[in-house]
């Protein structure tokens, strides 16, 4: 059975594939992103991998949000 979760994950994925990345807003680039972050997040704590890689996330989180934030500003 698909899990919700992994029914956005390919959701979002067949957006991507559609209308194309470069065709994505800077808004919406980074919530496909955090969304995809965020299930990975769910299945690195579901399957037991180390705190190394949830900190990875999180800096890449941050990493995306000054992106975004300097994409905005232009």
């Amino acid at each position: 059975m698909i899990s919700e979760e992994d029914n956005d994950a390919s959701s979002a994925a067949s957006l991507i594939d559609t209308v194309g990345w470069n065709h994505l807003s800077a808004t919406a680039r980074r919530d496909s992103v955090l969304a995809a972050l965020e299930w990975n997040s769910k299945k690195i704590k579901k399957e037991g991998y180390t705190r190394y890689l949830l900190n990875m996330r999180d800096q890449l989180i941050n990493d995306l949000n000054v992106v975004h934030k300097e994409i905005k500003k232009k």
